[in-house]
């Protein structure tokens, strides 16, 4: 048996130290912002600013709504169900939407306008191709120009840093998902005290700690996450109602 010489531990003293991996967050937008910049959204007329509004409504993800399926869509019980080989983290199952009244009509707008058959709910006005991500940033950086133009203020994430040192403009994903997930919490609107963390991280399709009650709540909590997001689209659209919710 051949022994190595060598202490593991006096080899990690001796070489350089790896300097530690920065965690880039996704560049969100402050909750207070969100139903202006939903106003400006709405405001738009294309196919990609439906596909993005559905995406905030719905806190998905970037690609499970660019590829949404109309066979996803039960309109009987106002819920798109993603299938699990779709997800992200494919083991947590299909992934169970409830649908707000706003996005449920989004849908029967998108549906009566649509001119192309296609098995995908959004795509180009040929008909023959998705969106990408790349097309939802460029929207979000037109919207911002114009509303800085208009003398608003911008969509950026006073967090997050871009490469000049400016507040970096809010991401499709940090839009989606992480402002949700702020909201759900936000104690000054008293969600925190309105909604459970653990129901705001299924609607996210987050797996929870406890196994058991993971999937457990995965398929008996539709009720709490029904009311959760259409809370979420009515605070959305506060900006229009004249109000926050």
């Amino acid at each position: 048996m051949e022994v190595n010489p060598v202490d593991n531990q006096v080899l990690l003293q001796l070489l350089p130290k790896l300097p530690e991996q920065e965690i880039n967050h996704h560049a969100m937008l402050p909750i207070e912002d969100m139903p202006r910049f939903m106003k400006l959204l709405r405001e738009q007329k294309a196919v990609s600013a439906r596909c993005l509004e559905f995406m905030i409504l719905t806190a998905s993800r970037s690609g499970n709504a660019r590829l949404a399926e109309w066979n996803e869509i039960h309109w009987d019980k106002k819920l798109w169900i993603i299938p699990a080989r779709k997800m992200k983290v494919s083991k947590n199952g299909d992934h169970v939407v409830p649908l707000s009244d706003q996005a449920f009509e989004l849908l029967e707008k998108v549906k009566a306008s649509t001119v192309h058959k296609n098995r995908y709910i959004f795509v180009s006005s040929s008909g023959r191709s998705n969106f990408s991500d790349g097309t939802f940033r460029s929207l979000i950086a037109r919207m911002n120009k114009k509303n800085i133009a208009n003398g608003g203020e911008p969509f950026t994430d006073e967090k997050e840093l871009d490469s000049q040192g400016n507040p970096s403009l809010a991401t499709p994903h940090g839009l989606a998902r992480a402002t949700f997930r702020t909201w759900a919490q936000n104690d000054e609107l008293g969600n925190d005290k309105r909604f459970s963390d653990r129901v705001a991280e299924l609607c996210l399709h987050h797996n929870v700690s406890d196994a058991y009650r993971g999937a457990y709540e995965r398929n008996e909590a539709m009720k709490s996450r029904t009311e959760m997001m259409q809370a979420w689209a009515d605070y959305c659209y506060g900006e229009e109602n004249g109000k926050n919710k």
